[in-house]
């Protein structure tokens, strides 16, 4: 979507667009999306890899969702703001942050498209099942 030549409006993702799905991300996932954020000069993104190999549980997936479509110069690459659900590496908490994915990063990442496993993905939002539940 286009407000001006050269210009991507941003805008945000309603369940029914096509760009919205629900991705799963491994530890390795997130540092591959953090390297690309870096060096891209995305603005929500972890700190640093030490910054997020800190907080986030390695053992377990964290979920992603698109919630905006990032604005910007046509000439950088599409992206969206998303939320990610993970699990804390210290106390085991469920925490949520934004992160900024290129939408081919993040439709690189495996969907979680069949009923059961969006049904474990409502679980682990609403009721607080462990991410692990995933696997």
């Amino acid at each position: 979507m286009n407000n001006h030549a050269g210009i991507r409006r941003e805008y945000k993702i309603a369940a029914d667009d096509p760009e919205f799905s629900v991705r799963l991300a491994s530890i390795d996932d997130l540092r591959r999306i953090l390297a690309e954020a870096k060096k891209i000069g995305f603005s929500a993104m972890w700190s640093s890899e030490d910054s997020l190999l800190r907080q986030v549980n390695p053992q377990a997936k964290a979920i992603i969702c698109p919630l905006f479509s990032n604005g910007g110069r046509m000439a950088e690459p599409e992206s969206y703001r998303c939320h990610v659900w993970f699990v804390g590496k210290s106390d085991g908490q469920r925490l949520v942050s934004l992160i900024d994915v290129t939408a081919e990063s993040f439709h690189r990442l495996p969907e979680a498209a069949d009923p059961a496993q969006l049904k474990k993905v409502v679980r682990v939002l609403m009721d607080g099942l462990p991410l692990a539940a995933l696997e």
